[in-house]
């Protein structure tokens, strides 16, 4: 037996491979209609698009993480393509959109967000996948802090 692994080394590697890769997808690859979604209830979709919540919400974010993504839920699916946004003062950004969760994005700084500098996001524009149009720019300021007290509560 040995020698026949030996012989065929190539060939049982990748026929290894071969089983580990499926096993994978069929235990823990779903499809996306089996996914469970945040989609806004019937009674949000009646109403025009609009902001729901903003997270973080304070004003003040204390972190020692510079990338703290900042995420908007709408009351609609929104489509991915269609998000105009600025950030004042203009720093490096990204959309993150995620298809299991199609009412909302964030907005994630690329080399994160500056210690104690004040940020003014504005959204001007959101188009929802039924074609409605945000009514009017949404914006939000936060700033990033990290003081001697949050350092002393990451020493406990």
């Amino acid at each position: 037996m040995i020698s026949i692994l030996k012989k065929y080394k190539l060939a049982v590697l990748f026929l290894s491979l071969a089983v580990v890769v499926v096993v994978y997808i069929i235990l823990y690859k779903r499809p996306i209609s089996e996914a469970p979604t945040t989609s806004p209830t019937p009674a949000q979709t009646n109403l025009p698009l609009r902001l729901l919540s903003k997270s973080p919400s304070e004003e003040e974010v204390h972190s020692a993480v510079t990338v703290v993504p900042i995420v908007f839920v709408f009351n609609r699916n929104i489509n991915p393509d269609l998000i105009e946004y600025s950030v004042s003062p203009e720093w490096e950004t990204k959309v993150k959109f995620d298809p299991l969760a199609p009412s909302q994005f964030s907005i994630i700084p690329i080399y994160g967000w500056e210690e104690n500098t004040e940020y003014l996001i504005k959204i001007s524009k959101v188009i929802s996948t039924d074609g409605q149009t945000l009514e009017g720019p949404v914006e939000t300021s936060f700033t990033r802090l990290f003081t001697q007290e949050d350092l002393l509560k990451f020493e406990d």
